[in-house]
This record gives C-alpha cells, sequence and structure tokens, in this order.
C-alpha cells in the first residue's frame, strides 16, 4: 500500500487527541491551581478548540466513529484515513472493512508509556473471537509514541497463527476467556511496515 501525502494531513489530528491520565498518577487537587482570570482565559482557549474538535467529530462521524472521545476514537480515526478503511456497521465483529467488504483489525499502541509492552488483543478472548481474527484480511497494528503516530504495520492471520494457536490452547485448558492477551511487538515489527512518520513527514 502505497500513501501520497497522507502523512501530511494528520497535524489537527495528532494535535487534539491525547492519551487518557491514569488516574493512579494524579495527586488530588486541594485548591484552585488557577487564577479566576486564568481560568476565563483557558475556558475561552477550550471554546476554540472544541470548535476545532467538533470539524473533526464531523469528519469522523462519515468514518462511523460516533465519538473521537472514547475507545480511542481520533487515533482510529487517523488509521481509518490513511488506510482507506471504514468502520464495519455495528462494529460486532472485526474493526473495519475496505471498498470490497473485506474486514480488517485496527490496534494501536502508545509504545512511550511501554516500549517492551504487547498490543492487546480482546477484552474477552473466547474461541468465536480467535476464529474471527483467523478470518480477517489483515491487521493494521498504529505505533503511537503519546498522540503521535510514528508507524503502521500490517500483519496477515498466517503471521499471527502461532500467537493465535497458543491463545486457544490456553482458552481450552483453562475452559474460560483470556482478558486481554498481548501481541508482543518484536512480532508486530515483522509485518510489512506500511507507514512510516520519518518517510511522509520528511519527503524528498
Amino acid at each position: 500500500m502505497s500513501f501520497s501525502q497522507s502523512g501530511q494531513s494528520t497535524n489537527l489530528i495528532s494535535t487534539l487527541i491525547a492519551e487518557p491520565v491514569s488516574p493512579s498518577v494524579v495527586e488530588p487537587v486541594e485548591e484552585a491551581v488557577t487564577t479566576e482570570a486564568e481560568r476565563i482565559s483557558d475556558a475561552k482557549r477550550l471554546e476554540n478548540a472544541m470548535k476545532s474538535i467538533q470539524e473533526l467529530q464531523n469528519l469522523a462521524s462519515e468514518y462511523g466513529i460516533a465519538d473521537i472521545f472514547q475507545d480511542n476514537g481520533g487515533k482510529t480515526l487517523q488509521l481509518l484515513i490513511l488506510l482507506g478503511l471504514r468502520i464495519s456497521p455495528g462494529r460486532e465483529g472485526n474493526d473495519a472493512i475496505d471498498a470490497e467488504g473485506k474486514e480488517y483489525e485496527l490496534k494501536t499502541i502508545n509504545i512511550a508509556l511501554n516500549r517492551s509492552g504487547g498490543v492487546t488483543s480482546h477484552h474477552h478472548l473466547n474461541e468465536i473471537i480467535l476464529e474471527k481474527y483467523r478470518r480477517v484480511e489483515a491487521w493494521y497494528i498504529g505505533l503511537y509514541e503519546g498522540i503521535t503516530l510514528k508507524e503502521i504495520y500490517k500483519l496477515t492471520p498466517e503471521m499471527l497463527e502461532p500467537k493465535l494457536k497458543e491463545w486457544e490452547e490456553k482458552v481450552k485448558l483453562k475452559n474460560d476467556p483470556l482478558n486481554n492477551p498481548k501481541i508482543p511487538l518484536k512480532l508486530v515489527k515483522k509485518g510489512q511496515l506500511v507507514y512510516s512518520y520519518s518517510k511522509y513527514s520528511n519527503p524528498k
């Protein structure tokens, strides 16, 4: 897959979409952190930013994303646009479809938070979900540093089959679904690199 100027059209998305902050790393606020004048100024800045966010939401709605603030909505939108996909109707199965109706799994990971971690799969992974994973055309996995998309890798179900088989055996052994088993980043990077921030942000 090739991209023309796609890498140059993501500034609005990468500027607006931020990772949620875990409550465990936030200290309770015991007193106001801004003056009244500062809060008024910030409220005006927020109002202006929300106008741009509404434009982003309007775009996201065209791709089947109802709320860019939920479930990595903004990052998913970025992948959909770059890859020429749309959200699958209902999103009960696989994440996205192309113009021919082929299905794809979309995943994102913020490697700035955990460079040795892995890509989450499904919070209730069972044999039915595993079979859906095997039937997709491909998996696209976006690697982010904070809010900046760095790379997108394409992996076929055949490449993931050893991991899928491992999960399947665990499900059968436990007779219970697995909770978000991870795809190692080392495996992800064996896939086809279809987007690189360095390439598209610094065209020759």
